[in-house]
């Protein structure tokens, strides 16, 4: 092993694509959360309802990869009992997707404000 979050090189080949997997859902939620941020600016800068209701749209996929990922987490470690390194990883992604829902709160802060319901 390596210092640092590394999440590839593990023994075991089921783990390493459990944590893999863990990793592209939080890359996705990432995605998901900078196009809300996005998108919640155009709609604040140009006052534009039809963006800022997709935005409040989309609020529900950004909390459903908070619980899916939280999910995927807790299995991870119940199942495989990772240690040092590994566990570590995992619960960096876990700290990660918990900004990262709050970034998407915020962006449907703006959102509601656009639409007069803030």
């Amino acid at each position: 092993m390596t210092d640092g979050l590394d999440i590839e090189g593990h023994t075991s080949r089921a783990f390493d694509g459990e944590l893999s997997s863990l990793h592209v859902r939080v890359v996705e939620m990432g995605g998901l959360v900078l196009l809300q941020a996005r998108e919640a600016a155009t709609a604040y800068t140009e006052w534009d309802s039809s963006v800022a209701t997709l935005v409040l749209e989309r609020e529900r996929q950004v909390n459903g990869y908070e619980l899916a990922v939280d999910e995927q987490s807790l299995a991870l470690i119940a199942k495989r009992q990772p240690m040092a390194v590994d566990l570590r990883a995992v619960l960096a992604m876990s700290k990660i997707v918990a900004e990262l829902e709050r970034a998407g709160d915020e962006a449907k802060k703006i959102g509601l404000t656009v639409l007069g319901r803030a």
